[in-house]
This record gives structure tokens, C-alpha cells and sequence, in this order.
């Protein structure tokens, strides 16, 4: 089974969560390139599990994360997807990035919960 990359569903998503409804959240729709992504399942893994309640109950995250342009600073996140692009890859969030104010990807193992 192919699925499309979750920034796709995003306008259906983003609406949903009582926190983004009334505000422009949905993002431009881009030309992305499909490629086939695997859903994340049950998991042992802290991080993720913590991830997976978060978008349960469509509550932010606080983090730190080892990437992109400001390493290691305090982020707020709310997550609305998970995936993985390889299976046994890492996990990647979908989400909105409070710093930002912008839709932002993120991978699960460069995260340290706050």
C-alpha cells in the first residue's frame, strides 16, 4: 500500500484540533514528490510514544532538538502525524512549530523531551 507524504492531509487535519481552528493553518499546497511512507505503529520508544499521546489528545510537545538552524534550543511542537519512510528508519513528526509559526518535519531521534 502507497500512502501519500502526510503533509498532503494536512488542510484536512490541522482544522480538526480546537487549538488551530479559526487561524489560518493550513499550509500552501506545494508540489511535493510522492514517495511511498509507512505508518508508525505501537512503539517501546519513549519519544515517539510521547508523540503519539500528543496528537491523541492534540496537545504540544516541548523539546529540545538537535537540528535544523538553532540546535538544541527549546521548541514547542504540535504534532499531527507520524511516519517513517523505510521500514526500521527513523521516525519522522509532522507538525506545528510554535518558534516558527510554521509547518515544520522533524525527525524523532535528534528530539530530547523537555
Amino acid at each position: 500500500m502507497i500512502l501519500l507524504h502526510p503533509i498532503h492531509n494536512l488542510t484536512r487535519i490541522l482544522p480538526s484540533c480546537p487549538k488551530l481552528r479559526g487561524r489560518r493553518s493550513a499550509p500552501e499546497t506545494k508540489a511535493l514528490p510522492l514517495a511511498p511512507v509507512l505508518p508508525v505503529g505501537p512503539t517501546r520508544d519513549p519519544v515517539v510514544a510521547s508523540f503519539q499521546t500528543a496528537i491523541h489528545e492534540c496537545r504540544t510537545l516541548a523539546f529540545f532538538y538537535q537540528g535544523g538552524s538553532t540546535p538544541g534550543i527549546l521548541r514547542r511542537f504540535l504534532p499531527v502525524s507520524l511516519y517513517r519512510l523505510e521500514s526500521g528508519g527513523p521516525v519522522y513528526a509532522v507538525g506545528r512549530c510554535a518558534l516558527r509559526n510554521e509547518t515544520r518535519t522533524i525527525r524523532l531521534d535528534r528530539v530530547r523531551l523537555g
